[in-house]
């Protein structure tokens, strides 16, 4: 039986375009139907998955259909990691950005796949950010990794930083399927668009967004989080 990973049915049909500037984006609570049906989807076929490793297969098929396993369970773990921010955001704390990018790129190590080129950046010298460090976290994650599944074998995925006024502002740019003319919001949306639409609700509650570009080449992304103030210093007397 020869097994071969297949691109997740977002990434699959013409192109789309979306963007989380609707005055009707779904409520917290009314994200959680689709957010529980796509963890549903992702269970079932993790179940799957596992039949097949029980039946006959070559060493080779028994070795990707394991690590495919592994995607699929690190996809629902970031899907439900956003269940706590999304109903109950926390405390807002000071954090610096160089450490929140480091704490991304350690835990999506692991889940990049053989031949898909992460690049992120080291944050250095940006301005501190005021964020609910555990929502924001899990919302990069959950981003970075529809990224990952969007451009297949052989893509890549960049995550740059910058400074801008009075706020940090986070790329994430790929070379995967751009989004289309359909926009967020709409009860169809499922895939990389219903995982965009989480992170933006998680963010927006402290004082943060993600906003979907529209780059020429692949797909863009950008998050926004507060800086905190850096005060003026006192002249010496």
């Amino acid at each position: 039986m020869k097994v071969t990973r297949r691109r997740s049915p977002s990434a699959e049909g013409g192109p789309r375009e979306a963007t989380t500037e609707r005055s009707h984006l779904r409520s917290p609570e009314g994200l959680i139907p689709p957010l529980a049906h796509e963890i549903g989807n992702l269970l079932a076929a993790m179940r799957l998955a596992g039949h097949l490793l029980g039946g006959p297969l070559e060493p080779e098929d028994r070795a990707l259909l394991a690590s495919e396993v592994e995607r699929l369970a690190a996809q629902a773990g970031a899907l439900l990691a956003l269940l706590r921010p999304l109903l109950a955001p926390g405390e807002l704390a000071r954090l610096a950005p160089r450490e929140l990018l480091s704490a991304l790129r350690r835990g999506v190590s692991d889940c990049v796949p053989e031949g898909v080129d992460l690049t992120v950046a080291s944050g250095r010298g940006l301005p501190d950010v005021r964020v609910d460090p555990d929502a924001v976290h899990h919302a990069l994650t959950a981003l970075v990794l529809a990224a990952i599944e969007a451009v297949g074998a052989d893509g890549r995925v960049r995550v740059t930083a910058a400074a801008e006024g009075r706020r940090v502002r986070l790329s994430l740019a790929d070379d995967g399927p751009r989004f289309g003319p359909v926009e967020l919001g709409n009860h169809t949306t499922r895939g990389r668009a219903l995982v965009v639409e989480l992170a933006d609700a998680v963010l927006r509650a402290g004082g943060g967004r993600a906003q979907l570009a529209a780059p020429r080449r692949g797909a863009r992304l950008e998050v926004w989080l507060p800086a905190t103030p850096t005060g003026r210093r006192r002249p010496r007397a």
